[in-house]
């Protein structure tokens, strides 16, 4: 009985396993390489959620920034995004800044040439067939 308990115990108090990820090469530039999360994909009040991850290929003038992981909502139909939580990091994966919400809850337009459209595009499932599945962005060099 004792075993039972202290079993039931370590499990309440044990770390949860990791979300599962399924990243997926949107784009690859010449400046930018995109990334998105199909596991992160969800649907909430007619906006689809996704965990981006984009990669400067060519070091940003005056920046050590290198990569920059999103939270977004994209609106499918209305062709914007909101971005959420924007995490800032140098070439060497260190955190440089985040900061939640930093459009204030305003939408921006998904511009034509921008890595935005890859993005909604597979989010929205409109492009998805052209992603290519990697096991994982960060250390992907294709």
């Amino acid at each position: 009985m004792r075993l039972l308990l202290a079993a039931a115990l370590f499990m309440a108090f044990a770390p949860l396993p990791a979300a599962a990820q399924q990243w997926y090469r949107v784009s690859d530039g010449d400046e930018i390489r995109s990334y998105v999360d199909l596991d992160s994909l969800s649907e909430e009040d007619g906006l689809l959620h996704a965990e981006t991850l984009s990669k400067a290929l060519i070091p940003l003038p005056d920046s050590p920034v290198r990569w920059i992981r999103t939270t977004v909502r994209f609106d499918c139909a209305g062709r914007r995004s909101y971005l959420g939580r924007v995490i800032f990091y140098d070439a060497k994966r260190t955190e440089i800044f985040n900061e939640e919400d930093p459009d204030k809850g305003k939408a921006r337009p998904v511009v034509a040439g921008t890595d935005a459209v890859n993005m909604i595009g597979f989010a929205c499932n409109v492009d998805r067939d052209k992603a290519v599945p990697i096991a994982d962005p960060w250390t992907d060099e294709p």
